[in-house]
């Protein structure tokens, strides 16, 4: 079984900003969620995916659970910048992409803090 709109709950709808499918529905694949660019949260818990994949339109997303699934590979998440939240646990993970390990971009450098003004002097 695959996640499309018709696999998940019907109420709230996937228009709305949160999806969730009932536990153990036994969905083996992410997809059909291209148009839910609005959607913040998405609980996929408790089935039978293997790859975090097709999520790069859910560019709104803050909070996404995978518990519980047969996840071996952190990747895919490079799209969704709003993200916060990730639960990953009971999975088999064996590698972590390169957008996890990368870590948050640091701040970009303030022209008027005393640091910046002596680096931008040598230049």
């Amino acid at each position: 079984m695959t996640l499309t709109a018709a696999t998940t709950t019907p109420s709230p709808p996937l228009s709305t900003k949160h999806a969730a499918t009932k536990p153990k529905t036994q969905i083996s694949k992410i997809q059909g969620l291209h148009n839910c660019t609005k959607l913040e949260r998405l609980h996929l818990y408790s089935n039978r995916i293997e790859r975090i994949e097709n999520l790069d339109s859910l560019t709104s997303l803050q909070v996404l659970w995978l518990s519980d699934n047969k996840i071996t590979q952190v990747e895919n998440l490079g799209a969704l910048t709003n993200l916060r939240e990730i639960n990953l646990a009971r999975n088999s993970i064996t590698r972590v992409g390169e957008v996890l390990l990368a870590g948050p971009s640091p701040p970009p450098p303030n022209p008027h803090s005393p640091s910046s003004q002596h680096l931008l002097s040598r230049a």
